[in-house]
C-alpha cells in the first residue's frame, strides 16, 4: 500500500503551524520535527484528521519548543566552508580559525588557536578543501583508534573481543554505533568536534554493547563501572553547541 501525504495546520496560540501527515500502515500517531522547521506526523490512515490535529495541539508546547530550539540551532550554525581566511574549524572542542601562510610546501597544521594552511602560492578552492578534509580525516583516526584502545583497557577484564574493526563515517543522528556479531565498531567524523573526554566516553559505550547488545541497566551498570563519570563526560553531546558542526 502506497503512503498517502496530507498537508495542513494548527493554530498553537498566536501561532499557526504546519505539518505534513503521513498515512501509512503504522500503529501510533508519531510526531517530529524536521531539520526545515516542518512537523513531520505518521499515522495510520483509519485516524482522522481531527484526531491528529488533537494530538498535535496536545504536543503544542512540544513543537514550539522544538522550533524555537532550531532557530537557535540555525542562527548559530556556521555557513559553508569556502575554506578561507578567518574560518572556524572544530577539534576536540576548541575553535581553530583558519590562517593560510606562504611555505615551500603544502602543509596543514593545527595548534591551539589556528589551523595553518601553507602552500607555495594560493591554493584554488577544491585543493584547499581537500588538504583541509585530509587533515580532519588523519585526525578522526588517530583520536578514534587511542579511544577504542583505551576502552579495551577500561574493560580488559571482561570477555570482549581480541580485535575490533573501527570503522570511521558521517553519521547524522547518532555519535556512534557497534554490531557485536561482526566485531564493529563505527564512529562519526562529527565526534572529532567534541572534547576528548566525550570521545572516550563514546568509544566505551559502543565498546560495552560487545557485553549489553541493548541499553539495559545491566549495561548502564558495566558502563559506570569502567567509567564513572560517564554521564558527566557526555553531557555535552546534549547541548546546543554540537548540535551543529563547524566541519562540514
Amino acid at each position: 500500500m502506497k503512503k498517502a501525504v496530507v498537508l495542513g495546520s494548527i493554530l498553537c496560540g498566536e501561532q499557526r503551524l504546519s505539518y505534513e501527515l503521513v498515512q501509512k500502515p503504522v500503529k501510533n500517531i508519531n510526531i517530529h520535527v524536521r531539520a526545515d522547521g516542518m512537523i513531520i506526523v505518521s499515522a495510520n490512515r483509519c485516524v482522522p484528521i481531527p484526531e491528529v490535529e488533537r494530538v498535535l495541539w496536545e504536543k503544542s508546547e512540544f513543537l514550539l519548543h522544538a522550533l524555537e530550539q532550531l532557530k537557535k540551532k540555525q542562527a548559530l550554525a556556521p555557513p559553508p566552508h569556502q575554506y578561507a581566511d578567518g574560518e572556524h574549524f572544530r577539534i576536540f572542542g576548541r575553535l581553530l580559525t583558519l590562517q593560510t601562510a606562504a611555505a615551500p610546501q603544502v602543509s596543514v597544521f593545527p595548534d591551539e588557536k589556528t589551523l595553518l594552511l601553507s602552500s607555495p602560492q594560493p591554493l584554488p578552492y577544491e585543493q584547499r578543501r581537500y588538504c583541509i578534509s585530509q587533515l580532519l580525516n588523519q585526525e578522526c583516526t588517530s583520536a578514534f583508534q587511542k579511544a577504542i584502545q583505551e576502552a579495551a583497557v577500561l574493560l580488559a577484564d571482561r570477555p570482549i573481543p581480541s580485535a575490533v574493526n573501527l570503522r570511521i563515517r558521517r553519521m547524522t543522528s547518532r555519535w556512534g554505533s557497534c554490531i557485536p556479531a561482526k566485531k564493529i565498531i563505527t564512529l562519526s567524523t562529527r565526534l572529532l568536534e567534541t572534547p576528548w573526554p566525550c570521545i572516550q566516553a563514546v568509544a566505551l559505550h559502543e565498546y560495552v554493547h560487545f557485553l549489553h547488545a541493548d541499553h539495559s541497566a545491566a549495561f548502564y551498570s558495566e558502563l559506570e563501572r569502567a567509567m564513572p563519570d560517564y554521564r558527566q563526560r557526555t553531557r555535552p553531546l546534549r547541548a546546543l553547541p554540537y548540535s551543529f558542526f563547524y566541519n562540514e
